[in-house]
């Protein structure tokens, strides 16, 4: 070997490319001895295919020269895949799927002796490397010779040297030999390494050409009812294959890209969905493990910057290829598709694993620029470390329609979360230190107001995310079965962008499932989360907003869930229980909390909390939707469970107690609420007792109208609710303002006329709720025939088909408690017993106490939001109780405390 060296690797690095490497990556991918058998077997099989039996006699042959020939399993496993492609498809059909074997087979061979001729040739890559090196040797050798030609030439004399452009001097002792050595040997290195650029280009022309062979002779196959995962020899979803198309998508991205084109080269993974997924998105097959292999190809060749482009390129020519990159990648992720249970599992993609896994936002300086954040003064968009490859990711996932596996879609949901967290740590605590691509700071980034509302607008991705992971409802229940998921997702400042937190909420507390586990997780997770926010109504209140649509949500889950409020004042809390079968076809589980003087009801005062306070706001305590939707769920579930208890013959009187104890801490819930709202005892009077009637004509007349619930288990519409309450205000609002102006204009009480005043509130709470009560169980005995209401009196308060008329069509009230002795006193229900009208006793009867609920009534004892808790959702920072920005929001909300 000569002074000068050029390897292989000097080639690679300096063509930016390794053709070596492509070349042996197809030849190991191409098992061309067992394409040609499948493909001479075929070939054969088919000739015979004109004789009756001649196709099983010559498989029959080949399986027993088989057991003597070298490649026996190969030819064996040929053999009986002919077989069950003859039965299958029949002869005319097999001759076409041998000839298209053929023809890929032959195409395979050609490929691979090109390429190999390419590098191994007589002038091949191989050859011309050597030649390289051999004659930048030589050249080097000239070079030397002359320079010791010149040993006699004066020391004080220059002498130049020119090779390949360029000319060297210095005397004959100092001469730069070592620059004339690297110049020559750069000449032919460039030389060389452009013939490697050269070759891997052919060879790349030619996966291409081969590549899109095999995906146009996959769709004839397809056409004659041929299946290339049946297939014994492995050839269509090579890594190789799916390295070349993973490329080739980013450079045509990178240019305008036709249908065609992106087509082209999504057509292995697209190829792949087929086969698992039927046109309505109906999953019929799992991947092979050929095919999740090449799947990970894929998506490692595309990398994380490519998959991040992908899914923020915005032309509309790129829809297509985004839905089939996505179905990609949550089928691989689908351990019941044949995927990987995880992004962390063997053999699974780096890229998705760092996308999902191991991203975060803002840890470190932003790229391009000299600090955390960096402002593009051009575009005016700020830029953080990691937030451009979140956004992409969460935008082409939400172009999916399938549905990834459960752990996956677990670990999609911490993702949100995280860079969530990320991105509100970068604006609370980072210092907002920003700068521009030139490391200066422009006259704007000084003003660090505009700093932080620049970043709060930022959409990271999360939302969308979150979106993405509520379309899988166990994925979604696995995600906030851990009750920190759950609690940082309902306590995270979403800044307007929580529809996606909404959803997966909704969807995975959702009463009504079509599976008895799923219903029995979504109880776990809607007790999980009113117990959670009952531990500290009031840090939950200054995180999530009333009237917010987390709020709103939250309160669907409990209307949902409303015989969750339904337990004695000292009882401990149930369940969840065992999934029961509903009328509608689906399941449904649920749960008691403990009693209110357990605390376990506290979640109501969560309810009750939010409203802006003082005297110019009071309109909006009588339009609070919140109670309304509650006790609107209430209604409807104390009429089914009355309804069934007659239908069932029996627990009657348990329904009447389960009513009564549900009403009682809601009336308890909506007195307290009167207190937090106002200033003094004889406002929340008024307030309470006024609400309290607009209330109970608003549940029965929308729940007559069957909108916008028709059983207990149906979420209540925040839209419809809304509506109702405020035609209903419209029609008593004149004669409400006078008493409530005038009970705004009183001072507070003497001390010694509180509980008088208290009292009479509740006493006017506990009347209404039971002649609500008394219409709700007087409508269900006459429906099921188990009154006599021959009386005229009873007459009077029935319609023309015989059924109880609406509650707001009763106005005299002595009639319905009249109705109730009559009705109750002529029942054959048994157990009705001592409980012969919703009186004062029947309210108290067994452990319910319902009076004593109201008794127990005061304001709430505020405190101020638990620092931990919140800077613990928000930043993710756990026994953090340093007072910091969030907290700092959070205690300064602006509503009556």
């Amino acid at each position: 070997m000569g002074d000068i060296s050029i390897t292989k690797d000097d080639v690679i690095e300096a063509a930016g490319c390794d053709p070596w490497e492509l070349q042996s990556d197809f030849a190991s991918d191409t098992d061309l001895e067992s394409m040609m058998a499948l493909s001479g077997v075929f070939k054969t099989g088919a000739g015979e295919a004109d004789e009756a039996g001649g196709v099983a006699a010559y498989a029959s042959s080949v399986e027993e020269e088989a057991g003597t020939d070298g490649g026996g399993a190969l030819y064996a496993e040929a053999a009986e895949h002919l077989t069950s492609t003859y039965e299958d498809l029949g002869a005319e059909s097999l001759e076409a799927v041998a000839r298209i074997l053929d023809q890929i087979a032959d195409e395979a061979e050609t490929v691979l002796e090109t390429n190999e001729e390419a590098i191994t040739g007589a002038t091949g890559l191989d050859w011309q490397r050597e030649e390289s090196e051999s004659d930048a040797n030589s050249d080097f050798g000239a070079f030397q010779t002359w320079l010791s030609s010149k040993s006699g030439v004066d020391k004080e004399e220059d002498i130049s040297y020119t090779v390949y452009g360029e000319t060297f001097s210095g005397r004959y002792e100092s001469f730069p030999t070592g620059n004339v050595k690297s110049h020559i040997r750069t000449a032919h290195l460039d030389a060389v390494a452009d013939i490697a650029s050269e070759v891997h280009t052919g060879i790349t022309e030619r996966l291409d050409d081969y590549y899109g062979l095999l995906h146009l002779k996959e769709g004839e196959l397809g056409e004659y009812g041929y299946d290339v995962r049946d297939s014994p020899v492995e050839f269509w979803y090579t890594e190789t294959r799916a390295e070349h198309e993973a490329q080739k998508l980013l450079e045509v991205m990178a240019g305008d890209p036709t249908p065609e084109e992106l087509e082209r080269y999504t057509s292995g993974v697209n190829s792949i969905m087929e086969q698992v997924y039927d046109e309505n998105g109906e999953r019929v097959g799992t991947l092979t493990k050929e095919q999740r292999a090449f799947l990970s190809a894929y998506y490692d060749a595309l990398g994380v910057d490519g998959i991040a482009a992908l899914g923020s390129d915005e032309r509309q020519v790129m829809a297509g290829a985004q839905e089939i990159v996505a179905n990609g990648i949550m089928t691989m992720y689908n351990i019941e598709a044949g995927g990987f249970p995880s992004a962390m599992s063997p053999g699974a993609p780096e890229s998705v694993r760092h996308l999902v896994m191991e991203l975060e936002v803002g840890t470190e300086n932003a790229p391009g620029f000299q600090s955390v954040i960096g402002y593009d003064p051009e575009t005016g968009e700020f830029v953080l470390s990691g937030l451009a490859e979140y956004q992409g990711f969460s935008k082409l996932l939400e172009h999916s329609s399938v549905e990834a596996g459960m752990e996956f879609t677990q670990q999609l949901g911490e993702s949100a979360l995280r860079v969530q967290q990320g991105i509100n740590t970068v604006i609370d605590l980072s210092g907002l230190e920003a700068t521009d691509p030139n490391g200066q700071i422009p006259l704007e980034l000084t003003d660090l107001e505009f700093i932080t509302e620049s970043l709060r607008e930022i959409d990271t991705g999360a939302n969308g995310m979150l979106e993405v992971v509520s379309r899988n409802v166990d994925g979604s229940q696995l995600f906030l079965l851990n009750e920190n998921n759950l609690e940082t997702m309902m306590g995270m400042e979403w800044r307007g962008l929580d529809d996606g937190a909404v959803s997966v909420l909704e969807n995975a507390a959702e009463r009504a499932q079509d599976d008895p586990i799923r219903a029995e997780r979504a109880a776990r997770i809607a007790q999980s989360a009113l117990l959670t926010i009952g531990e500290s109504p009031e840090t939950w209140r200054s995180l999530i907003p009333k009237g917010s649509d987390m709020s709103n949500a939250l309160t669907s889950v409990a209307a949902q869930y409303i015989d969750a409020f339904a337990n004695d004042m000292t009882a401990p809390g149930e369940g969840p229980y065992d999934a029961g079968l509903g009328p509608d076809g689906l399941y449904q589980s649920g749960f008691l909390l403990p009693g209110l003087g357990e605390g376990g009801m506290n979640f109501l005062d969560f309810v009750g909390m939010g409203l802006p306070g003082g005297e110019e706001d009071w309109e909006s305590y009588m339009l609070d939707t919140d109670f309304a939707t509650l006790h609107i769920a209430a209604r409807e579930h104390a009429s089914d469970r009355f309804a069934a208890a007659l239908e069932e013959g029996d627990g009657f009187g348990a329904a009447e107690q389960f009513a009564a104890n549900l009403y009682g801490n809601l009336g308890h819930a909506e007195v307290r609420g009167a207190l937090n709202f106002t200033e003094n005892e004889y406002q929340a009077q008024v307030l309470a007792q006024e609400r309290q009637k607009m209330l109970t004509s608003l549940v029965f007349d929308t729940a007559l109208s069957g909108n916008p619930v028709g059983s207990a288990i149906k979420t209540v519409a925040q839209g419809p609710v809304e509506s109702a309450l405020n035609a209903a205000w419209s029609n008593v609002q004149k004669q409400v303002q006078g008493k409530v102006e005038e009970a705004l204009d009183l001072s507070a009480p003497d001390a010694g006329a509180v509980a008088q005043i208290r009292n009479d509130a509740m006493t006017d709470v506990l009347d209404t709720a039971r002649l609500e009560l008394n219409h709700i169980a007087l409508e269900a005995l006459v429906e099921a025939g188990q009154a006599n209401t021959s009386s005229e009196r009873a007459q009077q308060l029935l319609d023309g088909d015989g059924n109880l008329r609406p509650y707001s069509e009763i106005s005299e009230t002595s009639d319905l408690r009249a109705l109730a002795n009559d009705v109750y006193n002529s029942s054959e229900v048994t157990d009705l017993g001592a409980t012969i009208q919703l009186d004062d006793t029947r309210m108290e009867i067994g452990s319910g106490k319902f009076l004593n609920h109201l008794n127990s009534v005061e304001a709430s004892a505020y405190s101020d939001p638990d620092k931990e808790l919140v800077n613990s959702i928000v930043y993710g920072n756990t026994n953090d109780t340093s007072y910091t920005p969030a907290y700092s929001r959070a205690a300064n909300q602006d509503w009556n405390r």
